[in-house]
């Protein structure tokens, strides 16, 4: 790493404000994290990234001669972004996901890599500090050193096509898809590309052996900017980033306070009156028996939950399905007759609502219950 002292400071000083407000977006999002729980796994993703930005102030700084203890420290958790930001998708498209044991197998680059640094933390001082030493001396890396030292980014790249594809199917499967879900779909987008571009400028400055510090200190902050970005279109908070408000519902009349309101009359109707038993029921029902025009709920409904008319129905009927099956009613119904009971009209409308809310076939489903 090879800087003018004027570049040093001025890397210095964009990576440090930098990490500031990371720490007050993270702060953000712990608030409302509450609420919408798949906030919790975009805090791991911006987590990740703060500690990214750390060390590289360590190395910019040269702060890390003096503290060679923390060689290799933040390493593996840059492991964590890609899992971190699918998993976060994920819960942003299916309101019913949950997190199951098979997906403890995303920790797996997590694991690997600090196993391989375990052994480097118990090295002595003089040892690490020659390591450094190695790092702003400019040497040119091998080819395996450059691909190695971006799996990283490999990795946020193969989830972030993983990403794209999901949401993709998405809008392909629904005739509506929520405007937040359309939202991260072009960001997705943008993000692939930008990692691949991030990845082939890295490579190809090694090829022609050009000095890339700047470069990889820039497509940093690029990377850090887009999640800062992503972090502040989900909160939405449209005031300190009005471009954000690109939704269908931006020219509303609807205010927080009234979507609130409505919410509640919607959610305690549905749970108290269990009006979807009806395999007929409709959005049209719901707003006459609420008073409240259809648009307007269609708005609630997909600002407050994030979910369609059509998907919050079909949450409340399979989770009604799978508490009846579980308290023993298989007994009385076979499952098609269960599922009809519920407020299914058919036995393909159950399956493909029951693999969307739950992630799994009924069948699927039923093993991973038995099993316990």
């Amino acid at each position: 790493m090879q800087l003018s002292t004027l570049q040093s400071d001025f890397f210095l000083l964009l990576f440090l404000a930098a990490v500031l407000h990371s720490f007050f977006l993270i702060f953000l999002l712990l608030g409302k994290a509450g609420k919408e729980k798949e906030l919790f796994f975009l805090t791991i993703a911006l987590l990740v990234v703060s500690l990214m930005m750390i060390n590289y102030v360590l190395y910019i700084g040269q702060w890390i001669r003096q503290r060679p203890h923390l060689l290799g420290v933040v390493a593996p958790f840059l492991y964590l972004l890609g899992p971190a930001y699918y998993l976060f998708i994920r819960k942003s498209a299916e309101q019913a996901f949950r997190l199951r044991w098979w997906d403890a197998l995303h920790l797996i680059p997590f694991m690997y890599i600090l196993l391989q640094w375990i052994p480097v933390y118990g090295w002595p001082a003089d040892a690490k500090l020659k390591v450094i030493a190695q790092t702003f001396q400019g040497h040119r890396p091998g080819f395996l050193y450059v691909i190695l030292g971006n799996s990283h980014l490999i990795l946020v790249f193969i989830y972030t096509l993983i990403s794209w594809w999901f949401l993709k199917n998405r809008t392909t499967s629904k005739k509506q898809l929520v405007p937040r879900l359309k939202w991260l779909l072009r960001f997705a987008y943008f993000l692939s590309v930008f990692l691949l571009a991030d990845i082939g400028i890295q490579i190809a400055f090694w090829f022609f052996a050009w000095d890339g510090t700047t470069m990889e200190l820039l497509l940093v902050l690029i990377l850090a900017a887009a999640i800062h970005v992503l972090g502040y279109a989900v909160l939405g908070r449209d005031r300190v980033l009005p471009a954000l408000n690109i939704g269908k519902y931006a020219h509303s009349s609807l205010h927080d306070s009234i979507i609130a309101q409505h919410q509640k009359r919607i959610m305690d109707y549905l749970e108290q009156q269990r009006p979807w038993l009806d395999a007929g029921f409709s959005m049209g029902d719901l707003s006459e028996a609420l008073g409240i025009p259809r648009h307007h709920i269609s708005q609630v409904l997909n600002e407050g939950l994030h979910l369609s008319f059509h998907d919050l129905i079909s949450h409340y009927r399979v989770e009604l399905f799978k508490k009846r099956l579980l308290a023993g009613e298989a007994e009385k119904y076979s499952i098609q007759g269960l599922a009809i009971n519920c407020g299914f009209g058919s036995k393909s409308s159950f399956n493909r609502a029951f693999k969307k809310v739950a992630g799994c076939t009924p069948t699927e489903w039923l093993k991973s219950v038995a099993s316990y």
